[in-house]
């Protein structure tokens, strides 16, 4: 039922959807008292593909369920050692686990910035400067994207201490209840009493990484060891906002300018999408580059990049991405169109939007037809 207090604006403001925010309802799989969670599985599929695995409906977590979600995150943490994928927590755990919207951002945010930045962050939320985050400083650091999340929903924190965290949203994205997540009882404790160092959350980030870019490479590889030039680049492109048509034309030049024999290891993907976390600074020293020598040759797009990660990248995966965006085949890449392109890739952004409604809709889909309009004109 509507709100007769709240504005016409306020209403609208609560009831459109983020891509973020609706990318996670369509993925949760499950929920309990009236809030949806991700699951370990769910987390890792919204990460890489377009759709959901097919379900009839979101299951209901029972009390017992929730108990052996608990006991699974202390016995993977207890076993760890004794796993052939102990770094692989979440493909261990697979639906055994829950992951809240507001972690979903925050794992999200983590995922796509380089170490340095997750280091400020951790040391900005260890108040008491002693190399550890406890329970209730790692909530804090959850709790900016919960703040964050309340403000565009117009929602007040002025609410008494036993109603604060409780948002009474229609979708169940920001109910708060007295549950401990999977990553919370991974990292404090079934009591929530242990701590949290740096290093073990850096090292949980990088494998969670890790465990995205394989399900992603193996998506391609499709049961081989290795993915072809042209699947490399499917890979980088997938997320691009751009027609379908207008990405066939990076996979058109890797296909005439870079041999078909080239064999591309799962090391050598990890490699070149680890530089997409250095995307900012390369930008800055393409600019510079091109100021300098009006053009970005392949050896100097190589160069950069090895600046940029202090690591090698195999140079022929180097050679197939320039090819891909050089696009006037002169040796010369446009870099601009890479940034782009790469940008949406380590945002992860689906072609996946907003739904638009009345007027709204009806000016994009004014502003496309135009656009289409202006490139067949430029094209004839």
């Amino acid at each position: 039922m509507t709100d007769p207090t709240k504005t016409k604006k306020q209403e609208q403001k609560s009831t459109e959807l983020t891509a973020r925010e609706e990318r996670f309802i369509k993925f949760a799989s499950v929920e309990y008292d009236g809030q949806v969670y991700m699951t370990p599985r769910d987390f890792l599929d919204a990460m890489i593909v377009q759709e959901p695995r097919p379900r009839l409906k979101r299951k209901l977590l029972s009390e017992r369920e929730l108990e052996n979600i608990r006991k699974a995150a202390l016995d993977f943490k207890v076993d760890k050692k004794k796993l052939k994928e102990a770094d692989k927590m979440f493909h261990s755990l697979q639906n055994n686990g829950i992951v809240s919207y507001i972690e979903y951002l925050f794992l999200f945010s983590f995922l796509i910035n380089p170490k340095a930045e997750r280091q400020i962050v951790f040391n900005m939320f260890d108040k008491n400067k002693d190399s550890y985050v406890d329970k209730q400083e790692y909530l804090e650091m959850e709790k900016i994207f919960g703040n964050v999340w309340k403000a565009k929903r117009g929602v007040s924190e002025n609410r008494t201490s036993l109603t604060k965290d409780y948002v009474d949203d229609e979708t169940g994205l920001q109910r708060r209840h007295l549950v401990d997540t999977t990553l919370l009882i991974y990292f404090f404790g079934k009591d929530g009493k242990k701590l949290l160092t740096f290093e073990a959350f850096d090292e949980f980030i990088s494998n969670l990484r890790t465990e995205v870019l394989e399900d992603e490479f193996y998506e391609f590889a499709k049961g081989m060891k290795t993915i072809s030039p042209v699947d490399f680049i499917r890979a980088l492109i997938r997320y691009s906002q751009q027609d379908t048509s207008d990405n066939n034309i990076f996979i058109k030049r890797v296909l005439e300018g870079v041999s078909e024999n080239i064999e591309i290891t799962f090391e050598d993907f990890f490699n070149f999408c680890n530089f997409l976390i250095h995307l900012n600074d390369f930008s800055m020293a393409a600019r510079m580059s091109v100021l300098l020598n009006k053009r970005l040759s392949e050896e100097v797009f190589r160069r950069i990049i090895r600046i940029c990660v202090d690591s090698e990248v195999n140079p022929s995966v180097i050679h197939t991405a320039f090819v891909a965006f050089d696009d006037k085949g002169n040796g010369n890449m446009n870099y601009t169109e890479f940034i782009s392109v790469l940008r949406n890739r380590r945002n992860r952004l689906f072609k996946f939007h907003t739904r638009l409604t009345g007027l709204r809709a009806f000016k994009k889909c004014m502003r496309e037809e135009i656009r289409k309009s202006t490139v067949k004109q430029k094209i004839a």
